[in-house]
């Protein structure tokens, strides 16, 4: 039961990360195809 918990806290933070780094990298490259939007 623990184990089951902790693989799933695991999963859920790895499909967090994956979002905000998603994020992060959707923004570098908004920001090199569009870089009067940012500067």
């Amino acid at each position: 039961m623990i184990q089951d918990m902790c693989i799933r806290l695991q999963t859920y933070q790895y499909h967090q990360a994956r979002s905000i780094l998603g994020r992060i990298l959707q923004t570098i490259l908004g920001a090199v195809v569009n870089p009067k939007k940012f500067s």
